[in-house]
């Protein structure tokens, strides 16, 4: 071997030594950065390589013992952590090992990258400053969105619910008021919005209790101070993140879709925003017609059920230029729905306006003559099959043997076709008819059937074994007496 290859130093021996001789976290964070760019890192982290950068990160913590060592130790340890591979629960012990027991400088202190890796090891970290350090800087910073996104994951790791966290939020949301230009205030509120999105579209999170006035809450925090002349595209920007934090709440719970409560973040935003431009925004917005779309098929649900809901109306017309438009989509979504009881299906398809003829209707519903016809109805259409028999089978065979009986028989029959054309014309008079479904397999609607069986969970099919009466109330059908249905496997 020549004497040059002799004096070669092995280049990873020679960077532990400079970590060795590093005098300060900055320095040695520096050394693994150049480490890093020019890809001797995993070299360096081989076999004792990782211990050995760990041990003098803790030395150097302990030495230098100040706030912002101890956050520049934070970012050193995330740098680690990203390229551990494998390793990084070493790093992580590490981390909370010198977990500091008082609040932290802000973040803006480091550079981008130093950002991102000390936000990502506060998450390993259980103190008691942690909730108010991320609270407060995940307003503070301007543009490092990765960053902010981690801390607002270690929020909602913490919070027991998105709504607890939202209300934490408000109040960190009033160093806004910090920032004097409306333009720089409102981007940074944008940037905001947007990474509690995208968090919360990136896992499951419990909306928890009242998540939809938390939410209205927290947004009209986000939109403080004078908006008069600032950039009107920003304000649309942060309203339609709001209706899409929305659906993601609803998305997390469809349960919350059904209470009106949900939504009031969309009458906030119409308050905030003020009547001119919240029309411009309803002509702009990305989110409105899924919003729109999520209302009328909680309005269906809820039509199914037998349920009107007027606040749910009023939110579903504010967000429609034109009552007209509304109804034209409502008749649209509930077309295809024929099981629903008129009268709730009308109700919702006219914006929640009744009718006199409607109200009309309601009163008539229920009228113990009618249904008393209907059950008669229905037991004369039920036997006629066995009279008609009677009369043409048992009679002509009783003439042979017993014409006295036979004639008793052929007249109680000739007597039960009067009461039955008696009956029939009785009931057309009423306006009833037989719904004609026995023996037939349909879909299960307790608004629609009368169910013969203690088990009632989880059936969805049934079978028809005897049929309703239903009225017609000058062109509105309503069920007089329910279908009887057995469970059909």
């Amino acid at each position: 071997m020549s004497a040059q290859g002799k004096n070669e130093v092995d280049p990873v021996m020679q960077q532990l030594r400079a970590i060795a001789d590093a005098s300060s976290l900055m320095e040695l964070d520096k050394l693994l950065t150049q480490s890093m760019a020019q890809l001797q890192i995993q070299a360096l982290l081989k076999d004792e390589g990782l211990s050995k950068v760990l041990a003098r990160v803790e030395e150097l913590s302990q030495a230098e013992d100040d706030e912002a060592a101890s956050l520049q130790a934070l970012a050193v340890l995330g740098r680690l952590a990203a390229v551990a591979r494998g390793r990084e629960g070493a790093v992580n012990r590490t981390v909370v090992a010198l977990s500091p027991d008082h609040d932290l400088p802000s973040l803006e202190g480091l550079d981008s990258d130093g950002k991102a890796y000390a936000a990502q090891c506060l998450l390993q970290l259980d103190t008691y400053w942690l909730n108010d350090y991320a609270l407060r800087e995940s307003v503070v910073l301007d543009t490092a969105e990765k960053p902010r996104k981690l801390l607002i994951e270690l929020l909602l790791k913490r919070f027991a619910s998105v709504a607890e966290a939202w209300a934490a939020h408000i109040e960190a949301l009033e160093q806004l008021e910090e920032i004097s230009n409306p333009e720089s205030r409102l981007r940074r509120a944008r940037r905001i919005s947007g990474a509690w999105l995208e968090v919360l579209r990136s896992g499951s999170f419990e909306p928890g209790g009242q998540s939809g006035t938390a939410l209205s809450e927290w947004v009209a925090a986000l939109l403080q101070g004078d908006n008069k002349d600032v950039d009107e595209s920003l304000l649309f920007s942060i309203v339609d993140d709001a209706f899409d934090l929305l659906l993601r709440l609803i998305e997390l719970r469809f349960s919350h879709a059904m209470l009106s409560d949900t939504y009031q973040v969309i009458g906030r935003a119409r308050s905030l925003l003020g009547r001119a431009r919240w029309i411009q925004f309803l002509s702009h917005s990305r989110s409105r017609e899924a919003v729109n779309l999520c209302l009328r098929e909680s309005a269906l649900v809820l039509a199914r059920q037998g349920k009107t809901d007027k606040a749910l109306m009023d939110v579903m017309q504010s967000l429609y230029l034109s009552k007209a438009q509304m109804m034209k989509d409502l008749t649209r979504h509930f077309e295809k729905a024929q099981e629903l009881d008129p009268d709730v299906r009308q109700w919702w398809v006219n914006a929640g306006v009744v009718t006199g003829s409607s109200r009309a209707v309601v009163h008539k519903v229920g009228i113990s003559e009618d249904q008393m016809i209907g059950e008669l109805l229905i037991e004369v259409l039920n036997t006629q099959p066995f009279m008609e028999a009677l009369r043409d089978s048992v009679a002509p065979l009783l003439e042979i043997n017993d014409p006295i009986s036979a004639e008793k028989v052929t007249g109680a029959a000739a007597g039960y076709a009067d009461i039955a054309r008696n009956a029939l014309m009785l009931a057309r008079m009423r306006r009833l008819s037989k719904t004609a479904l026995k023996g037939e397999v349909v879909e299960f609607n307790p608004l629609q059937h009368e169910l013969l069986s203690e088990v009632r969970q989880g059936v969805r099919s049934v079978k028809v074994v005897r049929d309703g009466i239903q009225k017609d109330f000058g062109g509105s059908i309503k069920m007089l007496i329910k279908p009887r249905v057995e469970p059909h496997n």
